[in-house]
């Protein structure tokens, strides 16, 4: 059964499903139309499946299985009282996998690629230099370990592009991501960096992300940066980003986020290399 489906047959409307596997048909998205708009983490998320952009013109008591903590999800569909968990922790698997009457789908064999997004409208981050120096503090496995951990469910990769993709390369990354502190701190140095703290964005209400902003913090402390790591949940890290104000006035200098690597294959694809200016993402 589809996911559509199974939200249509939740939902109480009639019919299986629409011409194609992720859309309902005219009827029944007229109905959908119908029902009040509910705030919801995966509406603003241009990256995630089409189908996840569906749930908000549910319900909340129809969404109330995707609002609980995962454990109870994961309760919920071994006794089988939900028919689908999209992107279950990674270490609530095993326990899933032991069940002979769920089945494992990855759906996106490209993976996930995170990223560390800098404004580069304010001090420090208009310095090259000082950008530069975060590459060589920063290293891919802590933030796998956290956020991920099985090493089955992840992989370094130090390419711009997603590793398996056409563009895939590493040229350019030598001696880059492997938590060399005393280069970072001499790049500091180097570019007179004043101490300024960097306003770090953390996302908390979403698992594959949560971890992310804490060890950033730290690698980039041990680094030679002074860090005011500031927690949120996802809306409000995404009204924020909008804003162009000074760190120190409600704007920002950096926070974690996730692209599903099949939106990112190449320059013209990748959001954050959009070259539109102010419609920019």
């Amino acid at each position: 059964m589809s996911l559509i489906k199974f939200l249509i047959r939740a939902s109480g409307l009639t019919g299986a499903g629409g011409t194609l596997p992720f859309e309902p048909t005219p009827e029944q998205y007229a109905q959908l139309q119908k029902w009040p708009m509910v705030r919801d983490p995966y509406a603003a998320e241009k990256d995630y499946h089409p189908i996840q952009r569906w749930l908000r013109w549910l319900k909340p008591a129809q969404i109330q299985a995707y609002r609980k903590y995962n454990t109870v999800r994961n309760n919920q569909i071994k006794a089988g009282e939900i028919d689908f968990i999209e992107s279950p922790p990674h270490d609530l698997l095993p326990v899933l996998k032991k069940d002979a009457g769920i089945k494992l789908v990855d759906l996106n064999p490209l993976g996930n690629q995170y990223t560390f997004r800098f404004n580069v409208l304010h001090k420090p981050f208009d310095n090259a230099k000082i950008r530069q120096a975060v590459l060589y503090a920063f290293n891919q496995e802590d933030f796998l370990k956290a956020v991920i951990g099985d090493p089955a469910y992840y992989k370094l990769c130090r390419s711009f592009f997603p590793c398996g993709s056409p563009m895939e390369s590493t040229k350019g990354m030598e001696g880059l991501l492997e938590s060399n502190f005393s280069k970072s701190q001499a790049l500091l140095k180097e570019a007179g960096y004043d101490g300024t703290p960097v306003v770090l964005m953390h996302s908390t209400d979403l698992a594959v992300l949560a971890n992310l902003a804490p060890v950033a913090k730290s690698l980039l402390e041990k680094g030679g940066f002074k860090v005011d790591m500031v927690s949120m949940d996802w809306q409000t890290l995404v009204a924020r980003r909008a804003k162009k104000d000074p760190p120190a006035q409600g704007g920002w200098h950096a926070f974690l986020t996730s692209w599903v690597a099949a939106d990112i294959l190449n320059p013209v694809m990748m959001g954050f290399m959009n070259a539109s200016c102010d419609k920019a993402m």
